[in-house]
Formats: structure tokens, sequence, C-alpha cells
């Protein structure tokens, strides 16, 4: 079956048992364009030929980074204010218009903890909530970095930068204390690649 991955007056075959059924958008509108998503109403037939309505946010996309260096892991606590909570959480961030993750992930690591990334290794990619949004999260490991200057996080960024064992921020985890999904799935595969070397 193919796919579309964006809201557009597209049309993919699915075979549905002995049935080919035209599933795809019917018509889309943009409910609401903000400074970081857009609402989108979309009239859409499914893979079962029923018709349903689907209220979806658009993302850009977002890079995070797991930086670990000498068995140190560099997170941030920050502040989100959708639910009034401090988080620890990856670097991370959305990426530009016409960026892509790589660059997004580099230039995230340096803007909020101050670090520059001499290389990225790719651990995964992740969709946020695909019940309702098309964002999707690349996840990097980085284990080598140049400390540059204080870090510049923009003004609607309340964080600060937090130094843990890689194997405390994964138990961490495991208790429930880092709740952030992008987080939690990239301290755990960090640690899985690591393995044993990174204490």
């Amino acid at each position: 079956m193919g796919r579309c991955d964006s809201f557009c007056a597209c049309r993919v075959w699915c075979d549905c048992g002995d049935v080919g059924i035209q599933v795809g958008m019917i018509s889309s509108k943009n409910v609401y364009e903000g400074r970081l998503i857009t609402l989108s109403v979309t009239q859409t037939v499914l893979p079962n030929g029923h018709q349903m309505t689907v209220e979806a946010v658009q993302h850009p996309g977002a890079a995070a980074v797991v930086a670990v260096e000498d068995g140190s892991v560099v997170l941030i606590r920050q502040f989100r204010p959708v639910i009034n909570e401090f988080l620890l959480e990856l670097p991370a961030g959305k990426l530009d218009v016409g960026e892509d993750s790589i660059t997004a992930a580099k230039r995230e690591l340096l803007e909020e903890v101050g670090l520059a990334a001499k290389s990225l290794q790719p651990l995964t990619t992740v969709l946020s909530a695909p019940g309702y949004s098309t964002e999707r999260v690349a996840i990097f490991l980085c284990t080598e970095t140049v400390a540059t200057l204080t870090p510049t996080p923009h003004a609607h960024e309340v964080l600060s930068v937090v130094r843990l064992p890689l194997a405390s921020a994964v138990a961490l985890v495991r208790s429930g204390e880092i709740s952030d999904a992008k987080t939690a799935i990239g301290l755990l595969l960090a640690e899985s690649v690591l393995g044993a070397s990174h204490p």
C-alpha cells in the first residue's frame, strides 16, 4: 500500500480482501496556522472503505541528541508551559524550513547546551503521536563534542543544563521520573548501543 506523508488531495490504493478500495484524502482545509503547528481537518477514506473526518496537527518534524561523554549524558531541565511542569529532556527542537534532521540536531545541541557535535550516529526516528500528529523526531547519538560558547536558548525556552551518568538517567526512565517519550527512547537506545563501555 502507498503512503502519503502530507495532507493533500491524494489517492493511494489498498487491497482490502478481494476488493481494491481507493484510500486517501477527499478534501482538506487548514483551520489554524501557528508558529509551530498547523491544524488540518480532512475528509478521508480508510482502507476498510469507511469515510471519516480526521483532525490532525501538522508538524515540520524535530531532532534530538543523546550526547554522551565519559559515561555521562547531557540533558536539559526545561519548563513546558503546556503541562506547567519542568521536564528532563534531551536537547531537541523542530526543523527549520529547508533544514534536515542532522543539521537541526547539531544546531539544537549548540544552542541549548553549548556543545558542537563532531559526528552524529542515527539511533531511530519516532512518531510522537500518530493518532493526531505528523511529527517525526529523529534521534541521534553523539559521543564526541567540543565545548563552545555559553548556551543560547531562545527567550521562550526556560531551561538549564543537567549532566548525569548514563546509567542514572536510564534508571530515571525506568522509574518514570523521566517521562518525555523521545528522551526515554533515546536514552534506552543509547544504553543498548554503548553497552558496558559507558557504565
